[in-house]
């Protein structure tokens, strides 16, 4: 479960960044038809729903300062992931020894809980399931206001529950008008629906839902689908207008202004391909308008600049960075730091005290180790810890506070002759201020190289022996 929710992390991450690329790229390329920019938002779909990294001497993300700051946020959701992981297993192991110790004294525990990890996991799930929920309740609200639309010719219905034409549907669809439209509105409003499902439109705008409700989160994503929904749409203008003429520009843009004072309906997110005048916080028919009355052929020059821009961000955004590899001189120099190093750390402990030599060697042999925290007499935690660590030959050792000068205070609690060496080792920690005594039995799993808590007491009210 924590890699997977690493792995939607970091996608989105990615996605982050391509978004901006694109969002730079289509300003570019906004004198250029926008069928160029539609291709832009292809490679933001890849990067959002592709689990999977192809790896380029060309991707944006070997560029130094990207990289850096990419491997800077992942390392950090790493650490945070591994922290929280390992203070789950800390606590999951105080909370089957807590639990233990109320059944003994007869108090009903429940086993009912939840690591950070579940939580955020069931979260994101909330989120997904209630994107995808509210946009489909709309679409079968839809559906059912157009159960009885009349059928004009093909595929292209007639009805009075809508205000504004539309196309739904994936494998049949249809074209939906309102009644009230003329006939020489009639033309390029179908001629626009048709290119919509000519183009696959409502499949595309259906991979975007999954992305929205995949990275329902970050709201890049939802304004990367905004504007692509807005490019999807003047794309069809243009087109529409590329097959009727120049002329029918003056028409085509009062029936979008029409359309936009009679249009109340919510817009639909995906499926139905549908005029919006709420879109873009209500910049969408504004946007239109202005590209239809400003759109003109361009030059072959001008659209092969435009295709070679949309190949070259495809290629740099598509693709993730290379692994770093290390070359030979540079492992020359990092094995001569080394052996330089060790042969000084060798003169340093050469010139100490034997007894010093071996507590440098034996704090450099521990391989793994478990904290486990002191509690007081109210239950509570407290900032003292109990440090239990094993060395290269299977033997445990144990300090308070990461202090190994303080196993004096940790009475081992013999279970035979070399207790340090035994499957299960017993500690007691005494502590008059706290007033409590605790003892911990630490097993060693040798075949997995983990420490944990076989078994935890605690007695409160601790006497001065001296007394």
């Amino acid at each position: 479960m924590n890699l997977f929710m690493m792995k939607i992390l970091q996608m989105s991450m990615q996605a982050s960044f391509v978004i901006v690329a694109v969002f730079l790229a289509r300003f570019c390329l906004k004198k250029l038809p926008k069928k160029y920019t539609c291709l832009l938002w292809l490679v933001v779909g890849f990067r959002l729903l592709c689990p999977i990294n192809v790896q380029s001497d060309f991707s944006f993300f070997n560029v130094q300062p990207v990289r850096q700051l990419v491997n800077v946020l992942k390392n950090q959701q790493q650490e945070k992931a591994l922290t929280v992981e390992t203070q789950a297993v800390n606590t999951e192991h105080m909370q089957e020894v807590r639990q233990s110790h109320l059944m003994k004294k007869g108090v009903p525990v429940s086993d009912f809980h939840f690591s950070y990890m579940q939580i955020l996991l069931v979260v994101w799930i909330a989120g997904v399931v209630l994107v995808i929920g509210i946009t489909t309740v709309k679409y079968i609200q839809l559906k059912k206001r157009l159960t009885h639309a009349r059928r004009l010719y093909d595929n292209v219905y007639e009805s009075e529950m809508i205000q504004s034409p539309l196309a739904m549907g994936l494998k049949n669809p249809r074209i939906y008008l309102p009644v009230d439209i003329t006939q020489s509105e009639q033309e390029y409003l179908i001629m626009h629906e048709k290119v919509h499902i000519q183009k696959g439109d409502c499949f595309s705008k259906l991979l975007g839902l999954l992305a929205v409700a995949t990275h329902w989160f970050n709201p890049l994503v939802w304004c990367a689908f905004l504007v692509y929904s807005a490019d999807l749409e003047m794309r069809c203008d243009e087109i529409v207008i590329d097959k009727l003429g120049y002329c029918v520009k003056q028409d085509y843009s009062m029936s979008l202004v029409s359309y936009a004072t009679k249009e109340a309906q919510p817009v639909y997110m995906v499926l139905p391909i549908q005029f919006s005048k709420n879109g873009l916080g209500g910049m969408e028919v504004k946007m239109r308008i202005q590209n239809i009355l400003s759109y003109k052929k361009v030059s072959k020059f001008a659209c092969a600049a435009g295709l070679a821009v949309v190949c070259m961000v495809t290629v740099a955004c598509g693709s993730s960075a290379k692994d770093e590899v290390v070359s030979d001189s540079a492992m020359n120099e990092v094995t001569t730091s080394e052996a330089q190093d060790e042969v000084t750390a060798s003169d340093v402990r050469d010139e100490s005290s034997e007894s010093e030599m071996e507590k440098e060697m034996h704090t450099l042999d521990f391989v793994n180790q478990i904290e486990l925290p002191l509690i007081d007499e109210y239950g509570k935690e407290t900032d003292e810890q109990l440090v239990v660590a094993v060395d290269r030959e299977d033997k445990q050792h144990a300090f308070l506070n990461g202090n190994e000068d303080s196993m004096q205070d940790v009475y081992i609690v013999k279970n035979g002759e070399d207790s340090l060496n035994s499957d299960v080792v017993t500690y007691a920690i005494e502590s008059k201020e706290l007033h409590t005594r605790q003892v911990y039995k630490i097993k060693n799993d040798k075949e997995k190289k983990e420490l944990f808590v076989v078994e935890m007491t605690r007695e409160i009210g601790v006497e001065d022996e001296n007394e």
